[in-house]
Protein backbone atom coordinates (compact mmCIF):
# COMPACT_ATOMS: atom_id res chain seq x y z
CA UNK A 1 0.00 0.00 0.00
CA UNK A 2 1.44 3.14 -1.16
CA UNK A 3 1.23 6.64 1.44
CA UNK A 4 -1.53 8.12 -1.30
CA UNK A 5 -3.62 4.85 -0.69
CA UNK A 6 -2.79 4.69 3.26
CA UNK A 7 -3.73 8.52 3.63
CA UNK A 8 -7.27 7.93 1.73
CA UNK A 9 -7.86 4.75 3.95
CA UNK A 10 -7.28 6.77 7.45
CA UNK A 11 -9.29 9.71 5.92
CA UNK A 12 -12.12 7.88 4.81
CA UNK A 13 -12.07 6.20 8.05
CA UNK A 14 -11.12 9.23 10.66
CA UNK A 15 -14.20 10.51 12.91
CA UNK A 16 -14.16 13.48 15.48
CA UNK A 17 -13.76 11.03 18.55
CA UNK A 18 -11.13 8.90 16.77
CA UNK A 19 -9.28 12.36 16.16
CA UNK A 20 -10.12 13.46 19.88
CA UNK A 21 -8.77 10.19 20.69
CA UNK A 22 -5.29 10.11 19.37
CA UNK A 23 -5.49 14.18 20.37
CA UNK A 24 -5.99 13.41 24.32
CA UNK A 25 -3.32 10.67 23.43
CA UNK A 26 -0.65 12.72 22.40
CA UNK A 27 -1.47 15.55 25.26
CA UNK A 28 -1.58 12.94 27.96
CA UNK A 29 2.13 11.22 26.86
CA UNK A 30 3.27 14.80 26.24
CA UNK A 31 2.41 15.37 30.13
CA UNK A 32 3.37 12.48 31.50
CA UNK A 33 7.02 12.56 29.35
CA UNK A 34 7.75 16.51 30.24
CA UNK A 35 6.86 16.04 34.04
CA UNK A 36 8.82 12.43 34.33
CA UNK A 37 11.85 13.63 33.05
CA UNK A 38 11.55 17.15 34.79
CA UNK A 39 11.83 15.05 38.02
CA UNK A 40 14.37 12.57 37.17
CA UNK A 41 16.79 15.82 36.45
CA UNK A 42 15.54 17.60 39.55
CA UNK A 43 16.12 13.81 41.41
CA UNK A 44 19.87 13.70 39.24
CA UNK A 45 20.76 16.95 39.33
CA UNK A 46 19.49 18.96 42.23
CA UNK A 47 20.75 19.71 45.85
CA UNK A 48 19.53 17.93 48.54
CA UNK A 49 18.86 19.20 52.13
CA UNK A 50 16.40 18.68 54.64
CA UNK A 51 13.14 20.28 55.07
CA UNK A 52 9.67 20.27 56.89
CA UNK A 53 6.35 19.43 55.92
CA UNK A 54 4.42 22.35 56.44
CA UNK A 55 0.37 21.65 55.76
CA UNK A 56 -2.16 20.64 52.85
CA UNK A 57 -1.85 23.53 50.31
CA UNK A 58 -4.94 22.70 48.53
CA UNK A 59 -7.98 20.43 49.62
CA UNK A 60 -10.94 18.81 48.26
CA UNK A 61 -13.82 16.97 49.86
CA UNK A 62 -12.17 17.81 53.22
CA UNK A 63 -9.00 15.55 51.87
CA UNK A 64 -5.29 17.19 51.09
CA UNK A 65 -4.78 17.13 47.77
CA UNK A 66 -1.18 18.84 47.31
CA UNK A 67 1.25 19.22 50.39
CA UNK A 68 3.62 22.05 50.89
CA UNK A 69 7.07 21.94 52.71
CA UNK A 70 9.85 24.28 53.51
CA UNK A 71 13.59 23.70 53.32
CA UNK A 72 16.65 26.17 53.72
CA UNK A 73 18.83 26.62 50.33
CA UNK A 74 22.58 25.66 50.81
CA UNK A 75 23.17 29.91 50.14
CA UNK A 76 20.79 30.26 53.37
CA UNK A 77 17.30 31.46 51.70
CA UNK A 78 14.54 29.90 52.95
CA UNK A 79 11.30 28.57 50.58
CA UNK A 80 8.05 27.41 50.79
CA UNK A 81 7.65 25.02 47.50
CA UNK A 82 4.60 22.47 46.69
CA UNK A 83 4.35 18.93 45.56
CA UNK A 84 3.54 19.10 42.08
CA UNK A 85 1.73 15.32 41.89
CA UNK A 86 0.40 13.84 45.26
CA UNK A 87 -1.14 10.76 44.50
CA UNK A 88 -1.31 10.17 48.59
CA UNK A 89 -0.48 13.35 49.97
CA UNK A 90 -1.34 11.10 53.52
CA UNK A 91 1.98 9.89 53.50
CA UNK A 92 3.41 13.03 54.30
CA UNK A 93 2.14 14.39 57.89
CA UNK A 94 2.65 17.79 59.11
CA UNK A 95 6.14 18.83 60.51
CA UNK A 96 7.76 15.48 59.11
CA UNK A 97 10.80 15.91 58.53
CA UNK A 98 11.97 15.31 54.74
CA UNK A 99 15.00 14.91 52.46
CA UNK A 100 14.20 17.69 49.65
CA UNK A 101 15.79 18.09 46.39
CA UNK A 102 16.15 21.41 44.70
CA UNK A 103 17.29 22.81 41.57
CA UNK A 104 20.21 25.60 42.82
CA UNK A 105 19.02 27.92 39.63
CA UNK A 106 15.45 28.14 40.59
CA UNK A 107 14.81 26.69 44.64
CA UNK A 108 11.10 27.06 44.03
CA UNK A 109 11.50 24.29 41.82
CA UNK A 110 11.82 21.30 44.68
CA UNK A 111 10.22 18.06 45.51
CA UNK A 112 10.26 15.71 48.72
CA UNK A 113 12.82 13.18 47.44
CA UNK A 114 11.13 10.14 48.01
CA UNK A 115 8.00 11.07 47.42
CA UNK A 116 7.05 8.37 44.97
CA UNK A 117 3.94 10.79 43.81
CA UNK A 118 6.71 12.91 41.34
CA UNK A 119 7.19 9.46 39.12
CA UNK A 120 3.58 7.66 39.86
CA UNK A 121 1.46 10.03 38.20
CA UNK A 122 3.35 10.75 35.04
CA UNK A 123 3.62 7.36 34.78
CA UNK A 124 0.00 7.00 34.87
CA UNK A 125 -0.23 9.43 32.60
CA UNK A 126 1.89 8.15 30.13
CA UNK A 127 -0.48 5.20 30.70
CA UNK A 128 -3.50 6.77 29.95
CA UNK A 129 -1.85 8.19 27.08
CA UNK A 130 -1.19 4.73 25.15
CA UNK A 131 -4.53 3.62 26.27
CA UNK A 132 -6.59 6.15 24.37
CA UNK A 133 -3.96 5.97 21.53
CA UNK A 134 -4.89 2.34 21.23
CA UNK A 135 -8.41 2.75 21.61
CA UNK A 136 -8.41 5.31 18.24
CA UNK A 137 -6.61 2.69 16.29
CA UNK A 138 -8.94 0.20 17.68
CA UNK A 139 -12.02 1.95 16.27
CA UNK A 140 -9.98 3.62 13.32
CA UNK A 141 -9.62 -0.21 12.18
CA UNK A 142 -12.91 -1.33 13.46
CA UNK A 143 -13.84 1.41 11.06
CA UNK A 144 -17.64 3.03 10.72
CA UNK A 145 -20.07 0.44 12.98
Amino acid sequence: MDIHALVAWVAERMSIPIAAGYAMSVLLVHVGTVNLVRSARLRLRGVRVPGVVSGPLARSAGNPVAVSFTFTTREGGRVLARQRFSTSPNLLRLGQRVTVVYDPRAPERAEVAGAVGQVVAPVLFLCAGVVFGALATLFLVAGPM
